[in-house]
């Protein structure tokens, strides 16, 4: 039986020796590897766990590390073929991080998560309903629609301004 352990245990070992040359280390952050396939590693591994999170506070910094680090992988290692390889493999998936980011900060209220999906590509809804939940999300959130989308949303807003005798927020936007 001894001799059978010995080829296993020289193969695990063998495989836990190229992990750590080439870096990888699970769990390790994104935009933290040191070549570039750790990288990926790493960035693959950010999003499953992304999926997985409990908390969507979680999910959305796990997914912006994640899309952030892909985008500065040709920066990092311009010309690799892994880089360019998993970048077209995962351009659809990685496309639509910035919608997911942006769903989950409307749930959670966290303005400046929503406001890196906007600079990334996500689009707000300009239609009446749309704009209204904005509203719910609190003074903060209403002064950025109004300066992002003054066209759209300062009638709208300003009819319910009015409507709930919402003096400050007539005041600051009467121009």
């Amino acid at each position: 039986m001894r001799k059978n352990i010995a080829p296993f245990t020289v193969a695990v070992l063998l495989g836990v020796g190229m992990l750590l040359q080439t870096g990888c280390k699970k769990g390790a952050e994104p935009g933290t590897a040191t070549n570039p396939k750790a990288e990926i590693f790493n960035i693959e591994y950010a999003i499953e766990q992304a999926d997985a999170a409990d908390s969507r506070q979680t999910r959305i910094a796990m997914l912006r590390g994640a899309y952030d680090a892909a985008g500065s992988l040709n920066e990092r290692w311009p010309g690799d073929p892994a880089v360019a390889s998993f970048l077209s493999e995962s351009a659809e998936e990685l496309g639509r991080i910035p919608e997911t980011v942006y769903a989950l900060s409307i749930e959670v209220n966290d303005l400046e998560a929503f406001q890196w999906a906007l600079r990334q590509s996500a689009d707000v809804k300009t239609d009446d309903r749309s704009l209204l939940k904005y509203w719910d999300l609190g003074p903060r959130w209403r002064d950025f629609i109004v300066a992002e989308y003054p066209e759209q949303a300062l009638p709208i807003y300003m009819e319910k301004a009015v409507a709930q005798r919402d003096v400050p927020f007539f005041d600051a936007h009467i121009e």
